[in-house]
């Protein structure tokens, strides 16, 4: 080794000589990473500059003082790690692993790139990015699907269709009496959010179950459509969001006219009742969802998902998750008018220490999974796609619900923004809203902020 700082070439080569033995050992090791540098051979104030440390967990290492300079750090882990001191300038690095840090807030972020993007700041992080420019999207033709009403038990055929620029998503209720119906899905509408989000006017109530549909359509980039059905609530199909996503595809997507527009949250809105909270909080990168759960079942128990939402993801990622409800809830369901439709065929049920269902679960989170779903069909009423995060402990349709009301009532906490507009985003970052975040979402304990 030579006792020379190496340029971006040379540390680029020492890297590659080293960094995967280095990811190797940290694995079994990773929080006496320091020693393993050693063991190395590398000096850190010089030698890990320029380098290629891809995946390398730093969980709970010592890294203060680390020079990091032009490094490769994608994929790399650093919770509860320690970096003051640490310079981090230029190198290419994921900002909410970063965060996740001990000492996060003491030390000095000069230049750090994340996917080309420059970061400045102590403490706050200041983010200039554009947004990507996007048409609005709608389908290219009517779909149609068929299926019963998971609380009615009903018959109910659902149609999607193309709707024009800047319409969102519109409800239309065929077979009344007195004619059709017509309801835009906004938050305003929402008239109940027992066992699920129902959409109503001074009619009464015109559509239950309304979070399944809207989770497809906007999971899958859609911002403008018509849901033309005959009965009092969206088909449960087979308990996931699936089926929607396959009539999405059969009916096509097209680009429209007009740019997109979203509304960027500005600053964090959160609700709590009782043990459960909401948030909605600043994320300069798209719209990110947490969820964490808790259920007193030994086959669920606590649980948690995360994900930055697209419609790659949503179709790989939660699509498939089903329904889910106990054995034990159903005499009392039934003798209350609710879940009359619903069925192994679209429910997952749990017994007391098993899933009754002959095909088991298609996760092993699939409760989490679901309630994610659940989400963003009940904040795709806020009518346009959202620019920011949202996290929810214990949560549910009436949460998600009231803390989008919450963001909504709060002129100064939202803005609408067009693609291809430039923002400027602050995001302040401490290490206890790190802990909040990763550290007490990711005990096998209680869920909570």
């Amino acid at each position: 080794m030579t006792a020379e700082t190496p340029g971006p070439e040379t540390a680029k080569r020492v890297g590659s000589t080293v960094s995967e033995r280095l990811r190797v050992l940290s694995k079994a090791r990773s929080s006496r990473f320091n020693h393993l540098v050693e063991m190395a051979g590398l000096n850190p104030q010089k030698e890990l500059r320029y380098g290629d440390w891809v995946n390398v967990d730093f969980t709970d290492a010592d890294l203060r003082g680390y020079d990091f300079t032009g490094a490769n750090l994608t994929g790399a882990r650093f919770d509860g790690a320690y970096i003051k001191g640490a310079q981090f300038d230029g190198a290419t690095v994921d900002f909410r692993s970063l965060v996740t840090a001990k000492d996060f807030a003491e030390f000095t972020l000069d230049r750090l790139r994340e996917s080309g993007e420059n970061l400045v700041g102590r403490g706050t992080t200041r983010v200039n990015r554009r947004i990507a420019s996007h048409r609005q999207t709608t389908l290219q033709s009517q779909a149609t699907v068929t299926g019963i009403g998971f609380h009615s038990g009903a018959p109910i055929t659902l149609t999607l269709g193309p709707a024009p620029v800047d319409a969102g998503y519109v409800f239309v209720r065929t077979g009344l009496d007195g004619g059709d119906r017509e309801l835009a899905a906004t938050a305003e509408a929402v008239i109940a959010t027992e066992f699920a989000t129902v959409l109503g006017d001074r009619h009464g109530a015109l559509v239950s179950g309304v979070e399944h549909v809207l989770a497809a359509l906007r999971g899958m980039d859609i911002d403008n459509a018509t849901i033309e059905l005959d009965g009092p609530e969206v088909p449960i199909m087979d308990g996931s969001v699936a089926p929607f996503v396959a009539a999405i595809d059969q009916a096509g997507v097209v680009s429209q006219s007009a740019e997109r527009r979203y509304i960027q949250v500005l600053k964090p809105v959160q609700v709590a009742m009782g043990d459960s909270v909401a948030e909605l909080r600043p994320y300069p990168h798209g719209f990110m969802l947490e969820i964490g759960i808790d259920f007193d079942h030994p086959l669920i128990g606590p649980q948690y998902h995360a994900l930055d939402l697209n419609a790659k993801v949503f179709r790989r990622e939660i699509s498939r998750a089903r329904v889910f409800g106990f054995m034990s809830d159903t005499a009392r369901l039934w003798s209350a008018g609710f879940a009359l439709g619903a069925s192994f065929a679209n429910t997952v049920v749990f017994d007391e220490d098993r899933v009754l269902n002959p095909e088991g679960l298609r996760f092993a989170d699939e409760p989490a999974r679901r309630k994610l779903v659940d989400a963003i069909g009940d904040l795709a009423l806020i009518g346009l796609p959202l620019l920011g995060a949202f996290r929810s402990s214990r949560g549910g349709h009436k949460l998600n619900h009231a803390v989008l009301i919450a963001l909504l009532a709060d002129r100064t906490a939202w803005r609408v923004v067009e693609a291809g507009a430039s923002i400027r985003q602050s995001t302040e970052v401490s290490r206890q809203s790190a802990e909040a975040v990763w550290d007490v979402l990711r005990a096998a304990g209680r869920f909570a902020f």
